[in-house]
């Protein structure tokens, strides 16, 4: 089974490149999701509460809004959130990955995880292969607004609080570029799986 990460950062289209792969058939993990079940636990709550403050907890209910407001004016308490959320996902992730195996003997079997936070979690070595996806920052900052109805000053926090330093250190990343049509994005996308095949 080859194990293939897609992150990039805010805004870049790391959600449409899986749909494509979803709707192409593809198996596909989204670190997003799993993050959101995680987060419905009460356990982890009571963490996340104690770690921010009561104010993010409103009706036993996370204000995500107000999280990310937090986390992203305030690195000591973004590392112990991440800490504390990282684990989890991860530890979740790898079990849906070896559920697949066990029940798909196919050693040329595609699985996709949507993670992020790959790098920030520090997964990179846990992935066969990374598909990262990058866009013009000005690019990236109007599709972010536009979707999640933001100011320009909060996209800016969260891409500042990203880190892709990583990136060019990795020999297994293979970037696709997403700055163009959603025929062109498909393209660079079928290129990158191709050399993925080859290499295998």
């Amino acid at each position: 089974m080859i194990k293939i990460g897609i992150t990039g950062g805010i805004g870049s289209g790391k959600s449409v490149v899986g749909k494509l792969l979803k709707e192409a058939g593809a198996t596909i993990i989204d670190s997003d999701k799993v993050t959101s079940e995680i987060l419905e636990k009460q356990n982890i709550k009571n963490e996340i509460s104690a770690i921010l403050g009561c104010e993010v907890l409103e009706r036993n209910i996370l204000n995500k809004a107000k999280i990310a407001s937090i986390i992203f004016n305030d690195k000591t308490k973004y590392e112990k959130y991440c800490n504390l959320v990282t684990n989890k996902v991860i530890a979740e992730i790898e079990g849906k990955i070896k559920e697949l195996e066990a029940s798909v003997h196919n050693e040329d079997f595609f699985i996709f995880v949507e993670a992020p936070l790959l790098f920030q979690y520090n997964m990179e070595d846990f992935f066969d292969y990374i598909i990262y996806v990058e866009a013009p920052i000005e690019l990236r900052v109007i599709r972010a607004m536009k979707r999640d109805g933001v100011s320009r000053e909060k996209i800016m926090e969260r891409i500042k609080a990203q880190c892709f330093d990583k990136v060019k250190q990795c020999p297994n990343v293979l970037t696709v570029s997403n700055e163009g049509t959603i025929l062109k994005l498909y393209i660079e996308l079928i290129t990158a799986l191709q050399k993925i095949n080859l290499r295998n």
